[in-house]
């Protein structure tokens, strides 16, 4: 996520025109919540890239079919 942030970071920065203010995206993609503020809203609510990426790779790596191959 790091790595990706990096590179749109400036792209997000000169856009004048973006929904989202500057400020959701760094909470949005930071890497451990800001304490004392919401969530970024945009598309996903409330529900930042993040939280999204590392429940979804909790979800298909406890999936049965995956637990399974380690075995």
């Amino acid at each position: 996520m790091e790595r990706h942030r990096v590179r749109i970071e400036p792209e997000i920065r000169a856009d004048t025109k973006r929904v989202p203010s500057f400020d959701a995206f760094v909470r949005a993609v930071a890497a451990e919540p800001v304490a004392g503020q919401a969530p970024a809203g945009g598309r996903g609510g409330s529900f930042p890239p993040r939280t999204f990426a590392e429940q979804r790779r909790d979800d298909l790596l406890g999936h049965e079919s995956i637990r399974s191959l380690a075995r």
